[in-house]
Parts: structure tokens; C-alpha cells; sequence
């Protein structure tokens, strides 16, 4: 039984024994001391599960397993399947082939790796990846439950690593069995060349509810497919992936906020005309904790700088320091 159904019940019978352990004490006193004491002691016990204080005390102790050792939960909720963009936008990497690469690439060895659920509890683990790139499994579409949860565990100190394309473009729904766009349309009437006023929907980035959340400006650069971009490393990271410039296909690009940490950056006509610095890999800084986002899409790289780009976001995921 879920203990938030037993929680009223507990308060009530808390209720009930401190109710007898009084009227003990008025009629017997110290000769039912024992009994008394015993009752004071269930009404302590029953009195902290009603009022949650046993989630406390739990919350604490999954902080301390987060402290120990490293542990990188893979969000794992969807059955993944090759080109299924109902599931995934802009990657190719599946969650075990990011679970294998996590064994692959880390030089510790006391890393523990497990496939989560976004009904899990996120706490015991210092890095919660999401491997579906613009999509991410939402529970409550309406109250966007999950996307709290996120923010609330970054907030809290974890590192959450979305690893391709704009996060939360796109929200899968459990119940619908798809995706949907979480951004809310602009509508606009635009004109044809016959006259007839066509309903056209757009929907910018910047209402995308993470970037609203996090204040950060993404946009497109080029055609669909991209421009090839050689980026500089950022002196905070050279250590972390060395200091080689790295070429990637660029598609969307973030520009640069104080609350960022820039791994990558380039410089990109800005929305003035002029040259601006931009990136497509980026920490951006939360509460106690932080994003680590990849912007670029997985499957526009080839082989090698695939197999380049996995090694770096994984090392930036447990190395990195908040």
C-alpha cells in the first residue's frame, strides 16, 4: 500500500493514542508508566509518517548515496526503435548504446549505471541523461509534472544532460502514445497569391517551457541541414576534452548568457547583422546544480565524430564540476 494513503490514517491513530496515553496517566499515573511510555512512543512513530517526516529522513539518506558514489540514471521510459520520431528528435544513439558508451569511455570504475523511468525517484543519482534529444517523456501534459520534477532535482543539485537538439521542443505522453509540440502557436494570417488568407502556426523557440525557464535565446543557423562549424574549446573544459578544435554540423545555436558555462563556441551572424559568439554545447547553471545540453543533432555527424561527440558529452557529465 502507497504510504500516501496510509498517512491520514496514521495521523488518526496517532490522534488515538496520545488520546488514551492522557487519560492513563489521570487515572492510573505512574502505575501504567510503561504503558505510557510505549504509547508515547507509537505516537511519535505514527505522528512522523502522517506528517512526512519519514520522506525526510529518506531524501537525506538518497542524498548520501548520491554523495558516495557516482550513479547515472538513462531515462528509459519509451521502447526505442530506429528512426521513430515519435520517440526521439534529431538522435540516433539509443539509451543502451549511451549505457554501453558510459562503460566505454569512463575512467572510473566506481560508476553505477541504471535505466530509469520518470516515475522514478531522480535523487540518489548525480547525473540523469535523456537520450531522446527533443523529446522527453512527459506524465502530465496538462501541469507538465515531469518537467517540475526536473527542475526541482537540478535544483536540488543533480545534473540533467540532454543530449541533442532544443530540450522539450517536443513532450511524449505515456497516455497518447506520441508526441506533441509543448510550445503554445502563434497563429498569423498570411496572404496567398490568389488572395485567400492562409492560418499559418509558428512557434518560437524562446517560448520552448525550458528556455522560458532557463532564459536562453536559440536559433537556427543555415538550412536544415546545418553548416559545418569548427569550435574553440572553452579554457574551463580544455582538461576535460582537450584543447583541439572540434568540427561539427550545426543547426541550432545558443547565444551566450551569464548563467552559462560554454564547452564549445563560434561565431554566428547575429539576429543585428553582426558577428556574435554562440554555442552548441553549454552548462547552464540552476540552483544548486546544472543542464548540460548539446544542441547539435546526433545523426548529421558521421562515424567518427559521433563516436567523438558520445566520449564528450560523457566526460563533461561525470567530470565536469557544478
Amino acid at each position: 500500500m502507497r504510504l500516501s494513503l496510509i498517512r491520514p490514517f496514521a495521523l488518526l491513530f496517532a490522534g488515538a493514542l496520545i488520546s488514551t496515553a492522557v487519560n492513563l496517566i489521570i487515572q492510573c499515573g505512574t502505575d501504567c508508566l510503561l504503558i505510557i511510555i510505549i504509547l508515547f512512543v507509537f505516537f511519535f512513530f505514527f505522528s512522523l509518517i502522517g506528517m512526512k517526516f519519514d520522506s525526510l529522513f529518506l531524501y537525506c539518506y538518497r542524498l548520501k548515496l548520491r554523495d558516495r558514489k557516482t550513479r547515472i540514471g538513462i531515462l528509459n521510459d519509451m521502447e526505442w526503435q530506429e528512426g521513430d520520431h515519435q520517440i526521439a528528435a534529431h538522435t540516433d544513439i539509443s539509451p543502451k548504446e549511451w549505457e554501453e558508451a558510459i562503460v566505454n569511455y569512463s575512467n572510473e570504475n566506481d560508476i553505477e549505471i541504471k535505466m530509469i523511468r520518470i516515475t522514478d525517484d531522480f535523487t540518489p543519482f548525480k547525473v540523469v541523461l535523456n537520450p531522446y534529444g527533443g523529446v522527453y517523456p512527459e506524465e502530465e501534459l496538462r501541469r507538465y509534472t515531469t518537467l517540475d520534477k526536473i527542475f526541482d532535482y537540478v535544483n536540488n543539485g543533480g545534473r540533467f544532460v540532454n543530449v541533442s537538439d532544443i530540450p522539450g521542443y517536443w513532450a511524449y505522453s505515456p497516455l497518447l502514445k506520441r508526441r506533441i509540440e509543448s510550445t503554445p502557436p502563434f497563429w498569423q494570417y498570411l496572404p496567398s497569391r490568389q488572395g485567400i488568407y492562409n492560418l499559418k502556426s509558428t512557434r518560437p523557440f524562446p517560448d520552448v517551457p525550458w528556455m522560458q525557464r532557463l532564459g536562453l535565446l536559440i536559433y537556427s543557423i543555415g538550412s536544415d541541414n546545418g553548416v559545418e562549424m569548427q569550435l574553440k574549446v572553452g579554457e574551463d573544459f580544455k582538461n576535460i576534452i582537450g584543447e583541439e578544435p572540434h568540427e561539427l554540423r550545426i543547426a541550432r545555436v545558443a547565444k551566450k548568457e551569464p548563467n552559462m558555462d560554454i564547452v564549445h563556441w563560434g561565431l554566428v551572424d547575429g539576429l543585428d547583422g553582426n558577428s556574435m559568439a554562440a554555442t552548441s554545447l553549454f552548462f547552464v547553471k540552476y540552483g544548486e546544480g546544472d543542464f548540460l545540453m548539446s544542441l547539435a543533432w546526433t545523426e548529421q555527424q558521421d562515424t567518427h565524430v559521433k563516436q567523438a561527440f558520445k566520449r564528450i558529452i560523457i566526460s563533461l557529465a561525470i567530470s565536469a564540476p557544478h
